[in-house]
């Protein structure tokens, strides 16, 4: 046994989640310094959004009780891929050391019905199909991953009406996987 263990095993578990949260700090200032150190703007890009998250991440969970679930729109899941891009890190390296939630609430609607919204949405450059089309691919892959590999809830919603029947679909499906 070593010296590690046998401490932990002394003072009891909640010190090896203590050390176990120091590691991933650890890990995460390695993200984040590697972000800063390349000197691109799309990297200090990510690292404010990076950091940003983490920020409303643990003021969520500092402010909700015990019984409360914590809504976060834009979490560290939604950094994954360009992390992946910009880093030499891998999805897998990366969703072990964030924060993962219950539950991931993947909102999809075709290409087109997202490029027809953000037209009628006055926006000044239309969104090319093709881009679209890829994003969303890579969306499903990444819902794939989080999964299969990480044991995460996905509520998949097919935005193509209303708003009003988005948010009922989520809250129906929510109603089947948690207790409220």
């Amino acid at each position: 046994m070593s010296c590690v263990e046998d401490v932990l095993q002394n003072i009891g578990w909640k010190i090896g989640l203590f050390f176990s949260l120091l590691i991933n700090i650890q890990i995460f200032f390695k993200i984040s310094s590697e972000l800063i150190k390349k000197d691109g703007d799309k990297e200090k890009e990510l690292y404010k959004k990076l950091k940003y998250t983490a920020e409303k991440y643990q003021l969520g969970i500092s402010a909700k009780k015990e019984e409360e679930y914590l809504v976060m729109d834009e979490g560290f899941c939604k950094k994954a891929p360009d992390l992946v891009k910009y880093t030499d890190f891998s999805l897998g390296d990366y969703f072990k050391i964030v924060p993962l939630l219950e539950v991931i609430i993947h909102i999809d609607a075709p290409a087109e019905i997202c490029q027809s919204r953000q037209s009628e949405r006055d926006r000044i450059v239309k969104p090319d199909i093709k881009k679209l089309e890829m994003s969303r691919e890579r969306w499903f892959e990444l819902m794939e991953v989080l999964e299969s590999d990480f044991g995460m809830s996905v509520v998949r919603i097919e935005n193509t009406g209303t708003i009003e029947n988005a948010v009922s679909s989520i809250q129906e499906k929510l109603k089947e996987i948690i207790e409220f």
